[in-house]
């Protein structure tokens, strides 16, 4: 019984973590942060290729 209760658990937790995440996500892609993922994956990039060459 208590390994069920402890799956359980587990679930809701990422269940809690994920919610958190797609607010997050919402929030960035708002009118408050336009295409911030895009800017930051874009330097990303950019910061790998400088350290290739």
């Amino acid at each position: 019984m208590s390994v069920m209760w402890t799956i359980i658990g587990f679930i809701v937790i990422l269940a809690f973590l994920f919610l958190i995440f797609a607010v997050v996500r919402s929030a960035a892609q708002s009118d408050h942060m336009p295409n911030y993922d895009e800017e930051y994956a874009s330097d990303f990039f950019d910061e790998q290729e400088d350290d290739m060459y």
